[in-house]
C-alpha cells in the first residue's frame, strides 16, 4: 500500500511539473512585439553620361519611389537626351527597382535597375538625286542635293546599375552609379542606342 501511495505521488508531481512548464516558458518569452516597417517617399534628379549614336551624350531625368525599410526601392523613372540633339533624339522610362546590399544610412552600396520602353530618332544626311526637268533645255535643273533625314524606332529598354549612396543629411543623399543600357531596337538602331552609363543623382526624403 505504501508503494502505491508513493507511485501516485510521483505521478501527480510529474503532471504538475508538465502543466507548469508551458506557463513558465511563456513567462520567460515575454510579450509579442510588432515592429512597424519603415516606409518613405523619395524623389530625385538624375544626370546620365552615356553614348548615343557613337557619340558622348548627356541625359537628364528624375525618379520617384517608395523606400521600404531603408533597403528596397520601388518606383518609376524617366530620361531624355539633351545633348547632342543634332545626332539623335532619345527618351525612355519605366519601373525602377533597387536593393541595398550593404552599409547604413550614411554610406551604402546597392543595385538598381530600370525596365520599360522608349523611343529614338536617329538623324542622317543623305544624298538625293533629283530628276531633270525636261521642260527646260538646261540640264542644271537636275542633279543631286543633300537632305537631313530622321529614322524613328520604339523599343523596350533595360538598364541595370550598381550604385553607391552617400548621406549628406537625414533627408538627403548623393548617389553615383555605373550601368549599361540595353534596348530591343531594330537592326541599325540597337548598336547605336546600347551603351554604358555613368549616373550622378540626388535623393530627397519627402515623408511617408
Amino acid at each position: 500500500m505504501r508503494f502505491r501511495i508513493c507511485s501516485m505521488s510521483v505521478v501527480a508531481g510529474l503532471l504538475l511539473a508538465a502543466l507548469s512548464a508551458p506557463a513558465a516558458a511563456q513567462d520567460t518569452q515575454g510579450p509579442l512585439v510588432l515592429t512597424p516597417v519603415d516606409r518613405s517617399i523619395v524623389v530625385g534628379p538624375d544626370v546620365k553620361l552615356t553614348t548615343v549614336d557613337d557619340a558622348t551624350a548627356t541625359l537628364v531625368g528624375a525618379y520617384a519611389a517608395k523606400l521600404i525599410d531603408t533597403k528596397v526601392l520601388v518606383g518609376g523613372a524617366g530620361y531624355w537626351l539633351v545633348s547632342p540633339l543634332d545626332h539623335a533624339h532619345l527618351w525612355y522610362g519605366g519601373m525602377l527597382l533597387g536593393w541595398k546590399l550593404m552599409g547604413d544610412n550614411r554610406t551604402s552600396v546597392g543595385v538598381r535597375g530600370l525596365a520599360g520602353f522608349g523611343g529614338a530618332t536617329i538623324f542622317r544626311t543623305v544624298t538625293v538625286f533629283a530628276r531633270p526637268d525636261f521642260h527646260h533645255t538646261s540640264p542644271s535643273h537636275g542633279g543631286a542635293f543633300t537632305q537631313r533625314v530622321g529614322y524613328d524606332d520604339l523599343f523596350l529598354v533595360g538598364e541595370p546599375e550598381i550604385v553607391a549612396n552617400f548621406g549628406v543629411a537625414s533627408y538627403a543623399r548623393l548617389m553615383a552609379g555605373l550601368g549599361y543600357r540595353f534596348t530591343s531596337a531594330g537592326p541599325g538602331f540597337s548598336d547605336l542606342l546600347h551603351g554604358p552609363t555613368l549616373t550622378i543623382s540626388a535623393q530627397f526624403d519627402i515623408g511617408k
